[in-house]
């Protein structure tokens, strides 16, 4: 897969079909959201990558904003290390616009930084790999998981930097937020989906010095609605 010229890269058409979305002559069925630009990131089919920039990318497009013609269409949704550069009040209606698209039964996934694992960080001085934790000479891995990459210069795209951390306890509410979550669970970074591809693919949701996984899965069309006390605001904008 050649690198695309990013001045030029036109997405080409797809069209919903029976079992995915068919592009370039594939039906895909899973979607990862927010691919990177790096080949290297690329899923293999039957994934499908989307990034706001082209790279490894499948199509271009905004991730909090998909083609309304994709709602229920793919098996498998995930969104690895994205979230948390979203402002915390944007942060839910891009949830559930992730869990719009996922098919009813079908698993959302959604890797952030654990606050968790960054507070042990922290309190020892060193992460699960045995690098420092924070230093004012230069950059630590645990300071990026915070403040995100380049936090040291004005420079850095905005993008980059992050809005929120989460635990496992606040990544769950936001699953229930969507109003659609069946079942969360956490998994380990051995099953990320990065990992079953061979080679497997290194990226922030296999590096398990910071990584919080988690999924949901998408209640069926006739499954009963969430308790309302269960998506009620947290107070914090979320709605």
């Amino acid at each position: 897969m050649s690198e695309p010229d990013k001045s030029t890269f036109i997405n080409p058409p797809w069209e919903v079909v029976e079992g995915g979305l068919l592009v370039n002559g594939k039906v895909y069925t899973k979607l990862n959201l927010a691919c990177g630009v790096p080949l290297e990131k690329h899923f293999p089919e039957p994934w499908l990558n989307i990034d706001a920039q082209p790279g490894a990318a499948d199509l271009v497009m905004p991730i909090q904003n998909l083609p309304e013609e994709w709602e229920g269409l793919f098996e498998e949704v995930r969104a690895s290390h994205v979230l948390e550069h979203i402002p915390l009040n944007d942060a839910s209606g891009a949830m559930k616009e992730w869990s719009r698209v996922t098919a009813p039964g079908g698993k959302l996934r959604v890797c952030v930084p654990d606050l968790a694992l960054i507070v042990e960080s922290y309190l020892q001085g060193k992460d699960r790999k045995g690098y420092k934790a924070f230093s004012v000479e230069d950059t630590t891995r645990m300071l990026t998981q915070i403040f995100g990459r380049g936090y040291e210069s004005p420079d850095m795209n905005p993008f980059m930097r992050h809005h929120m951390v989460y635990d496992e306890a606040m990544l769950r509410r936001m699953f229930e937020l969507t109003g659609e979550a069946a079942d969360i669970q956490v998994y380990p970074v051995e099953e990320d989906p990065s990992q079953l591809f061979d080679p497997p693919i290194k990226n922030d949701a296999s590096n398990p010095a910071y990584t919080l996984n988690m999924f949901m899965v998408k209640r069926q069309t006739n499954d009963p609605a969430p308790e309302r006390e269960r998506i009620m605001d947290m107070g914090t904008g979320l709605g």
